[in-house]
């Protein structure tokens, strides 16, 4: 027969294995307007999940897309910028560790004139090649582990 304090840290145990196991499994779950924002999607698809993401917001939520587009294009010197209908070229999101909120945030054209993100836009390009002309994006998967 086991004594009383060998069973309490057999409980313990077993506890810190499940709630590991439950923060792990969290982190793998990525929100739908992140993989959006990645770009994971058609561009089609991508526009129109971050549409309804900004809709869903009550100060947005007579947001025109298409007039901001045109709006926002003019504020930029580069050509890229100057030329794209995609939302997520200025915009991007982080979602936390555990990934239950995000953070929303713009890349700004005085940050893009000193070239602030220079190797976004590379990647950017490269996606847009690659998806244009019908070829499949591989990514990496963002993952925990992938910061060790």
């Amino acid at each position: 027969m086991t004594s009383l304090p060998s069973q309490k840290i057999r409980l313990a145990c077993v506890l810190a294995i499940l709630c590991g196991s439950l923060l792990l499994t969290s982190c793998y779950y990525t929100p739908e307007v992140v993989r959006a924002f990645d770009g994971e999607y058609s561009e089609a698809k991508n526009q129109q999940i971050i549409t309804e993401y900004c809709q869903s917001c009550h100060l947005h939520r007579n947001f025109d897309p298409e007039s901001h587009v045109d709006e926002a294009r003019a504020f930029y010197k580069k050509p890229l910028y100057q030329s794209s209908r995609a939302c997520r070229l200025c915009h991007y999101v982080d979602d936390n560790f555990v990934g239950d909120e995000i953070t929303r945030s713009t890349r700004r054209p005085s940050e893009v004139r000193r070239g602030k993100y220079r190797a976004f836009e590379k990647e950017f390009i490269h996606d847009l090649k690659k998806a244009r002309s019908g070829k499949k994006i591989k990514k990496k998967k963002k993952s925990f582990w992938n910061f060790f």
